[in-house]
């Protein structure tokens, strides 16, 4: 629903209206706000409202949707995202009832600001009862909704924000009636959709004032100010302001009212009201002021049009209405107030052309319309504007080109256009200005290239010409402009080598030449420019080093020159720049060492060299000021601990280390950090525990802490860390269980715990964790069943669960998560029952694996109607029945349904079996040895095994490459597809199925250890079938190693022999042969997998293996993930042998992998997971 439109109809004091605010925040729905004067009404209100002509009003897509409480039902049932009523019917009722009960609030509050006496302690009486009874629901709990945000919150917090007002006006505590409201409504307040949605509650208190007086803020109450003489109390309403000094009716010179300006003959000349949130609209009564000579209402929320008879004055000379509520077309009526030299109409909402008549204010010096909604072009009569200093009209829907004429305005200093649709090449035109000091025409379609003329634009300050699609190179006569202090040229698409001469701007303080295609290196004359504070260079295509002529720079505060290809080493120049804020380096390409004493020096602020070569360590002094925020060192080549100044660094914010070589521990030091929001420590040789300290990171919203050494157990003081978002500790040593704490981490949106030790079950108040997006627990040790409160994670994305120990059904919850769109894997583990029907609702998921447990039944039809799936695997189950004849099962891999004897073919009545890998007699010399010599053998034998092929390799390419003979053996091998062997390509694997009467046992030729030969015969007489003696010559004494895709393609590939060697692993590790009895499955990868649900683990290894040391067992089952990673049914999903060598040395050197195994887990794409162990 990305192009719905949405305008909303509403006003700021509204409780109501913060309601729909409120939602639509909540489900993250862009909308047009509009606000309403509810004493001059809107013709569009109106129009959609006819019934109660009130606010709020929702159109969508044009239809109008009325009363709060509906429009936030109506917004929760069409946007599904971040649901706000309960699914279940009988708590979805109750929701609704209080909801509707919080209104009771409003009336019984109204009467406090507008009864006296009696009726007005009733109405406090009513107040107090009804907050009462709204208290005694919410209870305990932290939200009406329970643990999450909901219905009845919704639709109650905007009353927060009037609490204030009501507390004043009745003169009484709320919080000493119902404290348990107090906390929850400053609970609510630390959502961001809550806060950002209600108003301020004194400007509410401010508004009932406002009503209580009748003294709505309304210019019409100068109605009378020109007869002031005859002035009566009566003949005023007064005016209601947010200071003490307001228009009083009893002093019958107005003179001596707030804001009033007069002359000695008590005539009215200027009315001053700017910033006193003033309300209601402008009326033309303000003609009966004939001596006005400066209005300046600006800054207040006056709304509706300029009246059309605005143009009454005959001495006014200057007009601020700026940053009210303005609307309608852009006055006409002013253009004959010839008097004028200021107009000031920014911030409104004005629109239409601005009118040509604009050339009759000829005494016009200023003109600031900026921030309006303003189209058209630019008259060319603007040209006649001679005395015109200053045009700043940016932030509007202007088109075409920049006139010529207004060249003509000879005494032009400030043109200002940007942010509009101005099109056309680089006015030339303007260089006759020789008053002009500032031309900011940033974030326009400008295109062409910056002329050389732009060296004529002598008296130029500021060059604003950024995000616009120049081309072409930097002019260099830019360096004839020696007043210029600030150049931005950034967002372009420049090319070409920054000019020395820029280095001739001596007076620049600021120069920003980023994102553009620049080449070369960066001059040594910038660094002449002595004033210089800020230089952005960065996303550009520069190389070289950096001109150590840049450390000399003493006034530099923010210097910029990230994404580019510099060399070399940092000057060590730069650590004496006493200025320096800001120091961004990232991604490039630095070698050599942080200069020693960065930051000793300076109030360092921001420093980011992440991306680079760094060697080393940390400086000792980076934060010897104590103002560092902002640090990024990762990916680099850093080492060594972490430095004691960084660790007590009270201003850290974001300290990002990832991606090095540092050790360490995560010591009780840290703890000091008590302002950090980012703690990025991930791939590094970090030891140790997670001290339970980590719980003083109140405001921690990212900690990463993947691939180290840490140790130990989470501690539950992890639960104190209620705003964080993202928690990462994958690939490290951990161990225990999952601490219930966890799930008061409610603003938790990513949580990855994968590939550690962590057992026992997981804890329900996961599910609680309503925030999450992405949950990975894959490859551990976890018991025990899947929590059905998992069902109730409404925004997860991703669901890792596979490798680890989880038993009993699929709970059908599951099916409740619509969100679920990357993955959902529940594989590799001793999971049973049939597959839950409802995963038919996951219609936005791409990849679901349940392969490798005992699952049974039939694969639901449901299931194949999901047509955002790329990958389903379902082997090595025990499922049944025909595989749903669908699209997306028919572009599945065979392998997707292999380990299934009962399993039919698609769409067919007979049954095709696909068969589990056949074994071979257990060697004797693999049964002996300890875990660790065992371990030692193994690497060894992997190391010669991959030697091996390498030979085999290069004596097959050369056979192949200067053939002296043609064979049979020699012709083209045949294709692939779908896992079965095709010796054609102009069939396809359902012809195969017709031409064998679906593998019917009459069209067998022979029967082996790789598989069944068929005959086929086609639909045109054709006679084909496979050839048998071929295949059986290359796998002769092989049985039991062999891979099971090889009985279908008859090709051996490097997977199969990967495959081969998971076997060798598993009889090193088990003692047993690869040759099994059939009633234990007659192989060892299908006795060892359905043994691990049977038996205890130690039970499954080698009974002469000495199992009482817990290394030991740790070390066997790593070596058995690892086996059965390699010996999984999809060729795609077994490792490559670098990566299973990378394994099994960490194995040997007693590390847990740090990539452990992932098998369970969704496959990674191959660059990546290569990556990943190259770096191990």
């Amino acid at each position: 629903m990305a192009n719905d439109e949405v305008v909303l109809l509403d006003t700021y004091v509204s409780m109501f209206g913060m309601r729909v605010r409120i939602a639509l925040a909540e489900k993250g729905i862009p909308y047009e706000y509009r606000e309403e004067n509810l004493r001059n009404k809107s013709p569009l209100l109106l129009e959609m409202n006819p019934v109660y002509k009130k606010i709020p009003v929702l159109i969508h897509n044009g239809k109008p949707i009325c009363e709060s409480l509906i429009i936030v039902q109506y917004i929760d049932e069409i946007w599904k995202d971040r649901p706000l009523l309960p699914s279940d019917y009988y708590q979805r009722a109750q929701a609704l009832f209080w909801a509707y009960y919080v209104d009771k609030i409003f009336w019984a509050g109204r009467k406090l600001w507008t009864t006296t006496g009696e009726e007005k302690e009733s109405g406090k009486k009513e107040l107090i009862e009804c907050l009462e009874a709204l208290e005694g629901e919410l209870g305990n709990k932290p939200y009406f909704g329970g643990e999450i945000f909901g219905f009845v919150d919704v639709a109650f917090i905007p009353y927060y924000c009037w609490f204030y007002a009501y507390e004043i006006c009745g003169n009484f505590s709320i919080e000493e009636y119902c404290p348990k409201l107090i906390a929850w409504g400053k609970r609510c307040m630390e959502i961001e959709s809550v806060s950002k949605s209600l108003a301020d509650p004194r400007k509410i208190y401010a508004f009932i004032q406002l009503m209580k007086k009748r003294r709505l803020a309304k210019l019409d109450l100068i109605s009378e100010l020109g007869h002031w003489k005859k002035a009566e109390s009566d003949h005023f309403n007064g005016q209601v302001c947010t200071i003490e000094l307001c228009w009083s009716s009893s002093d019958s010179n107005p003179c001596n009212w707030t804001g009033i300006g007069c002359l000695a003959d008590f005539k009215v000349t200027s009315i001053r009201l700017s910033g006193l949130s003033l309300s209601g609209s402008l009326s033309s009564i303000i003609c009966k002021l004939p001596y006005l000579v400066k209005v300046n209402i600006s800054k207040n929320f006056i709304s509706g049009p300029i009246p059309d008879d605005f143009n009454c004055f005959r001495n006014l000379e200057t007009l601020d209405l700026c940053t009210n509520r303005f609307h309608g077309e852009f006055p006409t009526q002013i253009c004959n107030i010839t008097s004028l030299r200021k107009i000031y109409l920014c911030e409104n909402y004005l629109f239409g052309e601005i009118p040509v008549e604009i050339g009759n204010l000829t005494l016009l010096e200023e003109l600031v319309i900026y921030s309006n909604n303003l189209t058209g072009i630019i008259p060319s009569s603007i040209g006649k504007l001679k005395t015109l200093r200053i045009i700043r009209a940016g932030r509007n829907y202007l088109s075409g080109q920049i006139p010529a004429e207004i060249s003509e305005c000879e005494n032009l200093e400030v043109l200002g256009l940007a942010e509009n649709w101005l099109e056309g090449l680089f006015p030339i035109e303007l260089q006759k200005l020789k008053s002009l000091t500032s031309l900011i025409l940033w974030k326009n379609l400008f295109t062409g290239e910056i002329p050389p003329q732009i060296g004529n634009f002598t008296s130029l300050e500021l060059l604003a010409v950024h995000a616009n699609s120049f081309t072409g190179t930097i002019p260099k006569e830019i360096g004839k402009l020696s007043q210029l202090k600030r150049l931005y040229i950034y967002t372009n698409q420049l090319n070409g080598t920054i000019p020395p001469e820029l280095g001739n701007c001596s007076n620049a303080v600021e120069i920003d030449l980023s994102e553009n295609q620049l080449t070369g290196v960066i001059p040594n004359d910038l660094g002449r420019i002595s004033n210089l504070r800020l230089l952005h260079l960065f996303e550009n295509l520069l190389h070289g080093n950096i001109p150590k002529e840049l450390g000399k720079l003493k006034q530099l505060k923010n210097l910029d020159l990230s994404i580019n290809y510099l060399t070399g080493s940092i000057p060590i120049e730069f650590q004496n720049l006493r200025f320096l804020e800001s120091f961004q380096l990232f991604d490039n390409m630095f070698e050599g060492v942080i200069p020693p004493f960065i930051g000793a020096n300076s109030n360092l602020i921001v420093l980011d060299m992440s991306m680079n070569n760094l060697v080393g360590r940390i400086p000792k002094k980076l934060c010897s000021f104590q103002k560092l925020i902002f640090l990024s060192l990762g990916s680099n080549k850093l080492s060594g601990n972490i430095p004691r100044g960084l660790k007590t660094c009270k201003s850290l914010e974001h300290l990002m280390l990832g991606d090095n070589f540092f050790t360490g521990s995560l010591s009780i030091e840290f703890a000091k950090l008590q302002n950090l929001s980012a703690l990025e420590l991930y791939q590094n040789r970090f030891s140790g525990l997670i001290p339970s300290e980590v719980g003083n990171f109140t405001t921690l919203e990212r900690l990463l802490l993947w691939n180290n050494n840490f140790i130990g157990q989470i501690p539950p003081e992890m639960g104190k860390l209620v705003k964080l978002a993202a928690f990462n500790v994958s690939s490290n040593r951990l161990f225990g269980s999952i601490p219930q704490e966890l799930g008061n981490c409610i603003k938790l949106q990513r949580l990855d715990l994968s590939r550690n030790w962590f057992n026992g079950s997981i804890p329900v108040k996961l599910g609680m964790l309503v925030n999450l997006e992405l949950l990975k627990l894959s490859d551990n040790t976890f018991t025990g069943s899947i929590p059905r409160t998992l069902g109730g994670l409404a925004r997860l994305t991703e669901l890792q669960m596979g490798g680890n120990f989880f038993s009993g059904n699929i709970p059908v919850e599951l099916g409740r998560l619509t969100s679920l769109q990357i993955a959902l894997n529940i594989s590799h583990n001793n999971l049973s029952g049939s597959i839950p029907g409802n995963l038919g609702n996951l219609q936005m998921l791409e990849s679901l694996y349940l392969n490798d447990n005992q699952l049974v039944g039939e694969i639901p039809v449901s299931i194949g109607a999901l047509m955002s799936l790329n990958v389903c695997n379902l082997s090595n189950n025990n499922l049944v029945g025909t595989v749903p004849n669908t699209p997306v099962f028919q572009r599945m891999d065979s392998s997707n349904f292999a380990g299934n004897n009962g399993l039919c073919i698609l769409g067919s009545n007979h049954c095709h079996s696909f068969p589990a890998p056949t074994s071979a007699p257990n060697p004797s010399w693999l049964t002996k040895g300890s875990s660790k010599e065992k371990i030692v053998c193994i690497v060894s034998l992997t190391i010669g095994l991959i030697s091996l092929t390498f030979i085999v390799c290069v004596c097959w390419a050369i056979r192949h490459r200067k053939p002296s003979f043609v064979s049979l053996e020699d012709q083209p091998k045949p294709d692939v597809l779908d896992g079965y062997y095709f010796p054609k390509e102009d069939f396809t694997y359902m012809d195969l199925v017709e031409a064998t009467g679906n593998f019917s046992d009459s069209a067998v030729v022979g029967r082996g250890a790789c598989g069944t030969v068929y005959k086929a015969v086609m639909t045109n007489g054709e006679l084909i079938d496979f050839p048998f003696s071929i295949s059986m010559s290359a796998v002769a004494g092989s049985y039991g190693y062999i891979a099971p895709e090889y009985a279908y393609t008859m090709k051996v590939t490097e997977k199969c022999d990967v495959y081969s060697f998971g076997v060798v692993l598993l009889e090193l590790i088990t003692g047993r042969s690869p040759v099994q009895p059939l009633d234990h499955g007659g192989d060892l990868v299908t006795w060892t997998r359905s043994s691990i649900s049977k038996l205890v683990k130690s039970d499954i290894y080698d009974q002469r293996i000495d199992l009482k040391e817990e290394r030991t067992i740790r070390e066997m089952s790593l070596v058995l993930k690892i086996a059965l990673f390699c010996t999984n049914t999809s060729p795609l999903n077994r490792p490559t042998m670098r990566e299973v060598i990378a394994m099994l040395i960490d194995a040997r050197e007693s590390a847990s992998d740090s990539l452990s195994s992932p098998t369970s887990e969704t496959p990674l794409e191959e660059d990546d997971f290569c990556k990943g162990f190259m770096q191990l």
